[in-house]
């Protein structure tokens, strides 16, 4: 299967895998498109091959040639600041799927159109390089945490992403910094997150929140004033509003230069907009490449000179 978007149509040259596929399962399992998404395409006659509308039951043939509208607009890009952001890098991009190495300080997205976006330096970013795309954002990271962040360049790929997301198969691997417990070398933890009734905008471990698991592994540990610095390599099962930082803070060791769940700086690190969370990996899978996608976003250089100075430790290890 070869796919190329081209003028908001995604063209899909089928091979000879899919002869007696019929549409509805091309799109759902061929390009991992949700079910009610494709029964809207087809729906709103967005599906063709050459002059034929095809309806969800069609068969096709081997070599056949989808076409496939794009539904989602590229108008009202949100406005791109002209302040310069250190950190701001292209960690990956093809013609479907781009993906960014977010800095400290900078929200994913805001109704605010004077705040600092990403989203609006992604903006830019397409403006500059001369694509006309929709800002679609697959995931966010909060405000302080630094890495990487995945986009959709179409809304197919968003989509299919999105679909990835709902089922726990795209996944992302942080580094962190935390003081405080001795924690065991491996452990999950798996307690439900809600928001924080005592203070808007925050969350905290809930009985009746949703449920979240956060995998944890101690990468190296020093002692500081009679607790633990530790370095742990977090994964996330599900994807809660600041998981890693209420579940760190859950355990007894919160991240550094997180004051707002109990969190503390070393000798000035990491600075005031930053924390010490950093979104090292991202891994999905491509549909259009049919293949699994692995992406690394580098650490800053304030990281690899603390982890240099604390552990000895650079930055190949993750």
């Amino acid at each position: 299967m070869r796919c190329e978007m081209r003028a908001g149509f995604l063209h899909v040259h089928l091979d000879k895998r899919y002869g007696g596929w019929r549409v509805e399962d091309v799109l759902t399992t061929a390009l991992a498109l949700p079910m009610a998404f494709s029964q809207k395409l087809l729906a709103a006659g967005h599906v063709v091959a050459g002059k034929q509308t095809l309806r969800r039951g069609d068969e096709l043939k081997a070599g056949s040639r989808l076409v496939l509208k794009d539904p989602t607009p590229v108008s009202g890009w949100p406005e791109s600041s002209g302040r310069g952001v250190a950190g701001f890098a292209i960690c990956y991009e093809d013609d479907h799927v781009l993906v960014v190495n977010k800095p400290a300080g900078v929200i994913v997205h805001s109704d605010n159109p004077s705040d600092l976006t990403l989203d609006g330096l992604v903006a830019r970013y397409y403006q500059e390089t001369g694509q006309v795309l929709p800002i679609l954002h697959a995931h966010r990271l909060d405000r302080p945490t630094t890495g990487a962040v995945v986009y959709a360049k179409h809304g197919f790929a968003a989509r299919a992403l999105d679909a990835q997301l709902v089922r726990h198969r795209m996944a992302r691997r942080y580094v962190a910094v935390v003081c405080g417990a001795e924690l065991a070398r491996s452990q999950t933890v798996d307690k439900p997150i809600g928001r924080d009734r005592h203070r808007s905008s925050f969350y905290r471990v809930s009985s009746t929140g949703k449920e979240a698991r956060t995998h944890i592994l101690v990468r190296a540990v020093s002692p500081l004033q009679g607790e633990h610095l530790s370095l742990l390599s977090c994964e996330l099962e599900t994807g809660r509003t600041h998981q890693i930082r209420v579940h760190c803070a859950s355990i007894g060791a919160p991240i550094l230069g997180d004051v707002e769940y109990g969190g503390q700086r070393i000798d000035h690190w990491p600075a005031r907009d930053a924390i010490a969370l950093h979104a090292c990996e991202v891994s999905f899978y491509h549909p259009y490449d049919e293949q699994d996608v692995v992406v690394k976003c580098p650490l800053s250089n304030d990281w690899s000179t603390f982890l240099r100075q604390e552990w000895g430790i650079e930055d190949d290890l993750w």
